[in-house]
């Protein structure tokens, strides 16, 4: 008698990352989670919280929602895991097209029609996940405009408001050489572009998440070393979420061009 196969269910957790009471629609593959949670007054309730098990909960205040992203590393187990904010979203329809100039799909509140628009419905979204190893957010492209006498790219972007400093930047991007160079001409190429993927929100299999996390957070610990943050503000505090958005989007880029590897992005909402 022959064997029937049983096609597993596969685990889709996409994390929405939480600092204050936000609604998030009922959804099997949706889990708010409090990031902070070490540094709130207290947990905010029907959420996971990211101060349980190895965790970097008190880092928050520079990690922003990497603190999430280590938790879910460390603490969870899923086939695919995801991260979305909670005031963004990934559209479900790959062809939904109504950017604001900002790479943004504008919602006054996630209502049902929303909802609907979005294809924010566990059949759409896992017939759509289960069929890539990454889905990134689709890639901003800025306005071609001179900045400092070189086209606004990537890297140049990096700095253009008070609270960012590139050579915090360069830092990172040298401590990622050192440890990994075979990431440093796709880093260049990525840096001089004038296409981003940024917000740190993606949809990844288990295996490559692990990879991801392990590389980024092994560059980012050593970068915190070398940065001198002491008189920075809040805003610019926030340093390792901002740089970590600019090196997701070059492991991104080096997932795309590797061999084997099925990659897709969707636009995110607002």
């Amino acid at each position: 008698m022959e064997k029937q196969t049983v096609n597993k269910e596969p685990k889709i957790k996409i994390y929405v990352v939480c600092h204050k009471p936000s609604y998030v629609p009922e959804n099997p593959y949706l889990y708010p989670i409090q990031v902070g949670t070490a540094l709130s007054k207290s947990p905010l309730a029907g959420m996971l919280h990211d101060n349980e098990g190895d965790n970097i909960s008190d880092r928050n205040k520079s990690y922003c929602e990497l603190t999430a992203q280590y938790w879910a590393w460390k603490n969870e187990d899923a086939d695919y895991y995801g991260f979305f904010h909670y005031r963004r979203y990934f559209s479900f329809d790959p062809k939904l097209d109504r950017d604001d100039g900002w790479g943004n799909i504008a919602y006054d509140r996630i209502s049902e029609a929303a909802i609907e628009e979005m294809k924010l419905y566990p059949e759409e979204m896992k017939s759509l996940i289960t069929k890539y190893d990454m889905i990134s957010v689709k890639g901003r492209k800025y306005p071609r405009i001179q900045e400092g006498g070189a086209l606004l790219d990537v890297y140049h972007e990096y700095g253009t408001v008070p609270f960012q400093h590139r050579e915090d930047l360069d830092i990172a991007l040298q401590v990622m050489e050192e440890k990994y160079p075979e990431f440093k001409q796709i880093a260049r190429e990525y840096m001089h572009s004038s296409v981003a993927h940024e917000c740190n929100m993606f949809i990844m299999k288990k295996e490559i998440y692990h990879d991801y996390c392990a590389w980024l957070f092994d560059i980012l610990f050593e970068a915190e070393k070398r940065i001198d943050t002491t008189w920075y503000s809040v805003e610019e505090y926030r340093i390792m979420g901002y740089l970590a958005e600019r090196l997701c989007g070059i492991y991104y880029m080096y997932l795309k061009q590797k061999e084997g590897v099925r990659t897709f992005e969707l636009p995110k909402t607002l």
